[in-house]
């Protein structure tokens, strides 16, 4: 009954004249940037400086890789926008109590405090979380 519900309720929208297809998208006035080595196992370095960790690839089947950190590392980002934007990590999870570690999140100068990243959930399943972690200034962070 749900599914039949929304499906009727799309095709009134669909049937409506004067619903828009080709909405107007206003200027974004600042782009973004998405970095990822998931699926390469190539760290981008144009615009990041990597130290403390390394690459492993941990589905050879798949073609998966992490950059696995063991005790502490540094990551410097330089922002290219005339303005902070918010950096994003993306981290597996897995379970309560699961197989992967907290991890601490500072960066530097950018207060009020780290943000600690707990790579649990209710589920048992291999999902990945992307959190926010604060504002990188414009240049090197």
């Amino acid at each position: 009954l749900g599914h039949l519900m929304v499906t009727t309720g799309i095709l009134r929208i669909l049937q409506d004249d004067s619903f828009d297809f080709r909405p107007r998208v206003g200027d974004w006035k600042i782009r973004d940037a998405c970095v990822s080595w998931f699926l390469s196992g190539k760290l981008p370095t144009e615009s990041c400086v990597w130290a403390g960790g390394h690459i492993s690839e941990f589905n050879p089947a798949g073609g998966k890789f992490a950059y696995e950190i063991r005790e502490k590392a540094t990551l410097t980002v330089t922002n290219p926008f005339p303005r902070s934007v918010p950096l994003g990590l993306t981290f597996m999870v897995r379970g309560k109590g699961g197989m992967y570690p907290r991890v601490l999140v500072d960066i530097e100068g950018r207060g009020p405090k780290p943000i600690t990243l707990v790579p649990e959930q209710d589920q048992m399943s291999h999902l990945q979380m992307t959190h926010d972690v604060g504002l990188l200034k414009p240049g090197e962070n």
